[in-house]
């Protein structure tokens, strides 16, 4: 019995260095998730607002998306307006592109970047004029 004192002192050393690099990882995961979720949801507002506010304002909308997720840069949205002057019948849709997104996962002993896919929302322009627009100041 004496031999075998410092025995259960490793097996817990062993055992919990193991759970809690599982618990890191599944922390790190709902993490990425979370993102994911969110980056989703900053591109679908971000259309939102584009489709109702106009190219002058692709400063605000971009903002915007940048406050839902702070690891969205300016150069990683992309704004597709239609072509001024055309009709309901003729016009392209609104379209708001998020693409080259990098998370970095902070596992222990092993930093890992992951690239987000890209995310894109499409919808008919409204009115694009920002006159009086609340949303688009």
């Amino acid at each position: 019995m004496k031999h075998e004192s410092g025995m259960s002192t490793l097996e817990f050393a062993l055992v919990s260095l193991v759970f809690m690099a599982m618990v890191m990882l599944v922390l790190e995961l709902s993490r990425l998730m979370f993102i994911h979720v969110t980056a989703a949801g900053a591109t679908r507002m971000g259309a939102r607002m584009a489709a109702v506010c106009g190219p002058q304002d692709d400063a605000i909308v971009e903002a915007r998306m940048q406050q839902w997720l702070s690891l969205i840069n300016a150069h990683n949205i992309a704004i597709t307006y239609p072509a001024q002057g055309c009709s309901a019948q003729t016009c392209e849709p609104v379209r708001v592109r998020l693409e080259s997104v990098s998370v970095r996962l902070n596992l222990p002993f092993a930093p890992l970047d992951v690239g987000l896919p890209s995310f894109s929302t499409t919808l008919p322009a409204e009115s694009l004029d920002s006159t009086n627009n609340p949303l688009c100041k």
